[in-house]
């Protein structure tokens, strides 16, 4: 269901920044208002006194021992904490009191001169009441209609209920009718003006991390690859002076396996700056899936056996076979590996490394080593992006990207990495992801609708998204998890999203899921593109939950899928 054009609201982050921003721009304002109502309300008791002398003393004790302080007090809430999850209403009670003092008097009064003196009491306080535009056109509006209604009521129960209420309440209804269009249309500019400026901030953000992101590899280049080339270049030279002309071919080859090490090693600092660059920067988004483990990390062992064997260092795998997270399996592989590197690199020799799951833990990889340990004073900066070296005795470590990588991974994930180690004793470093509450499948071979989507499903707090990009990897996945929801492409290659809802629908353990089917447009030429109804029926008529067309409207989209995971 399409939002209403009534409803100016944001989704999630952005709203609740609006209204704290709202909230802070507006609060002096509030309390001017309340202070300053307080005062002008004091003074219209002059008012009372020369208009209706033998009504003094009930106009005192209106104004001054009920409104006013009721008023003071509304001003005093706005210095509570809960106060801007409150001040619409704060206001409206405030502004409700101080009308409600005055069809209090309209009331007691019974007079003609009086009527008249309140009705433009009450035209006065809607005026006001439209005029505080950060209070949002609806709760304005609200206000207003109270006001009215409470007039209305006063002036059939006490005074002319036939004649002068209809003609004051009719051009009440079109004041509050022109204050609430031009709050509407006001409401609107300033959240577009946000909008546009919360876009502008992040933008900048991005821009600054960007600038400090640059001047750290400045700083990591000129540390990290300037003692390498050098060492390279003096054993070059070397080789070339007629000092070297007395080496051993055995000596000539181990010299030039140190200089192919060291290249090899700027090799890989090359590499690790450039996925770091591209992880900060956007251009490699974390693209979660569920993640067997047990198997990542028998991967892992596998590919960097060759430096262990060369140690005698023994690793092994303790994970269970089901342990199952959300994850980015490339980005979580790129972690578990430098963990594993880092562990081989300072392990001694017939040492052991050991991958596990800590006892109670459901979303936690442990790696444990028996190497030399970290100094204590080494372990704030283990993660930074300074040259940071291991352990002492490390200074051959070309650079210390490893670990900040990691770090940055785990961190793109929502989740921590941790250490605890101790000179001589071995080190545990733990990747922590964060567990959710509700699980939504995108099944779409487009990636760039995928890509749509998965972006606005990060607006919704507490969801985690898994993606398939075909029918296959979809089954796979439903045989071993159950999510919260399934969004399907109509199209979705190798088995299409009618039959996999049919496979759902099918499976007793799995036909409570909610699944969405999307499909592209329908064209004609006499509509246009436009939704495809008959796909819509066919998809309604298997049990589908919704039917959206492709390009899904966010705002829309991110209202559909908040009915299933709310």
């Amino acid at each position: 269901m399409k939002k209403s054009f009534l409803d100016l609201r944001f989704s999630t982050d952005m709203e609740d920044k609006y209204r704290e921003t709202s909230f802070e721009n507006s609060i002096f304002i509030y309390r001017s208002l309340a202070i300053l109502g307080s005062v002008i309300y004091g003074l219209f008791f002059i008012s009372d006194y020369r208009d209706f002398p033998t009504f003094i003393e009930q106009a005192f004790i209106v104004r001054f021992m009920i409104v006013i302080p009721f008023l003071l007090l509304i001003t005093a809430a706005t210095f509570s904490t809960m106060a801007k999850h409150w001040i619409k209403l704060i206001a409206s009670l405030g502004l409700l009191a101080a009308e409600g003092g005055a069809l209090a008097l309209m009331a007691i009064i019974q007079t003609p001169q009086a009527q008249l003196v309140y009705f433009g009491s009450t035209m006065l306080m809607i005026a006001i009441t439209n005029s505080i535009i950060w209070q949002g056109y609806l709760w304005n509006t609200a206000t207003s209609l109270v006001m009215v209604f409470g007039y209305a009521v006063v002036m059939a129960i006490f005074l002319d209920p036939f004649v002068s209420i209809s003609k004051h309440v009719e051009l009440m209804l079109a004041m509050v009718t022109f204050g609430a269009t031009a709050n509407y249309f006001v409401e609107m500019h300033l959240r577009n003006e946000f909008k546009i400026a919360f876009e502008l901030r992040r933008q900048k953000i991005r821009a600054v991390n960007a600038t400090r992101l640059k001047d750290k590899f400045v700083t990591l280049v000129s540390h990290d690859l300037r003692s390498p080339l050098a060492s390279v270049m003096g054993l070059v030279e070397f080789l070339k002076s007629q000092d070297s002309s007395d080496l051993t071919p055995k000596r000539k080859d181990e010299i030039l396996q140190n200089i192919l090490s060291t290249i090899e090693g700027l090799m890989n600092l090359i590499n690790q700056l450039l996925k770091l660059s591209a992880l900060r920067t956007g251009k490699i988004s974390v693209q979660k899936k569920i993640v067997y483990v047990r198997t990542l990390v028998d991967q892992h062992i596998s590919n960097i056996s060759h430096l262990a064997e060369k140690k005698d260092v023994r690793i092994t795998n303790e994970i269970q076979d089901d342990m199952v997270v959300v994850a980015d399996p490339a980005l979580l592989g790129e972690v578990i590996h430098n963990l594993l590197a880092n562990a081989v690199k300072f392990t001694h020799k017939g040492g052991a490394i050991s991958v596990l799951r800590k006892e109670g833990a459901q979303n936690e990889i442990a790696v444990k080593d028996t190497g030399v340990g970290i100094e204590p004073t080494a372990l704030p900066g283990i993660f930074s992006h300074k040259a940071n070296p291991h352990a002492p005795g490390a200074s051959d470590r070309i650079s210390g990207l490893g670990l900040p990588f990691s770090h940055d991974i785990v961190s793109a994930h929502g989740g921590s990495l941790t250490v605890e180690s101790h000179p001589g004793e071995g080190s545990l470093f733990s990747v922590v992801l964060p567990g959710f509450r509700k699980l939504v499948m995108l099944a779409d071979s487009d990636e760039t609708n995928r890509h749509f989507m998965r972006e606005v499903l990060r607006e919704i707090e507490g969801v985690e998204v898994i993606e398939a990009e075909d029918g296959q990897v979809a089954l796979r996945t439903l045989e071993r998890v159950s999510p919260d929801l399934v969004i399907a492409g109509v199209n979705l290659q190798r088995v299409d999203g009618f039959s996999l809802m049919d496979w759902i629908k099918s499976h007793k353990e799995r036909n409570h899921i909610p699944v969405i089917i999307t499909a592209p447009m329908a064209y004609s030429a006499s509509q246009g593109p436009h939704p495809d109804n008959n796909l819509r029926r066919a998809a309604m008529g298997m049990g589908a939950a919704e039917f959206l067309a492709q390009p899904v409207d966010s705002e829309n989209f991110l209202s559909v899928v908040q009915r299933y995971t709310g």
